[in-house]
């Protein structure tokens, strides 16, 4: 029950006493607090229900370095070959014109 829940049932109550006991000495009856019969309703605290969500832990598996007893060997590299030379194109020789002697006269 909240404490504003609470204040208004103290103050309702309060009022049901106030008015019951005003209207008695006005009439002249005697004064004797006669409390009407309220119904006692449990409260049944409401509990809030969290799921529990189970944390698996994520343990990364490492895997073993076997050691073996022999050594490896290394590897040899290999030589590169070397590039060709690209051969450079002869060029055509161009035909002599043959020489055409005049006669002289």
């Amino acid at each position: 029950m909240t404490p504003r829940n609470s204040l208004t049932l103290f103050l309702a109550f309060s009022l049901l006493v106030f008015t019951s006991t005003s209207a008695r000495l006005l009439s002249g009856l005697p004064v004797l607090p006669v409390l009407p019969v309220l119904p006692v309703i449990p409260v049944i605290p409401v509990i809030p229900v969290i799921p529990v969500i189970p944390v698996i832990p994520v343990i990364p598996v490492i895997p073993l370095i076997s050691t073996s007893t022999t050594p490896t060997t290394p590897t040899t590299p290999t030589t590169p070959t070397t590039p060709t030379t690209p051969t450079t194109p002869t060029t055509p020789t161009t035909p002599t014109t043959p020489t055409t002697s005049i006669p002289r006269t």
